[in-house]
């Protein structure tokens, strides 16, 4: 199935445009964060892991709070995905953020199960 051009333009210019990849090249986001804190003052993690009952046990201790992985049984906000991603816009995000991927896979290698695609990098 292929995707229209003009939804493929827009997906390129948003993914290369400063309002997104502030929030999404974790590469300059670290180096910041790390540029300030201590390495024992920060807590890594990703948003498909969050709610697992191992990733909650280690943001707890983290924070020097009782676990609490019974409260993630409880989804709130969710979102109904109902559209598949097409294929060529994941490798138009793909190539775009080719160091972010990269960099991720290298500092935290659980991405490879969970971020679509990287396989193919």
């Amino acid at each position: 199935m292929h995707i229209d051009k003009s939804d493929a333009i827009a997906l390129e210019h948003y993914a290369a445009s400063e309002s997104c990849t502030i929030r999404t090249c974790y590469q300059d986001t670290i180096a910041a964060i790390e540029a300030v804190f201590d390495k024992d003052d920060v807590f890594y993690g990703i948003f498909e892991d969050l709610f697992t009952p191992e990733t909650i046990a280690q943001l707890s201790a983290f924070l020097n709070v009782e676990a609490r992985p019974d409260l993630a049984q409880q989804r709130v906000n969710t979102t109904v995905k109902h559209d598949k991603v097409h294929d060529e816009l994941i490798a138009i995000v793909r190539e775009i953020y080719k160091d972010t991927y990269a960099f991720c896979q290298q500092r935290f290698p659980q991405v490879n199960d969970v971020w679509r695609g990287l396989q193919t990098l």
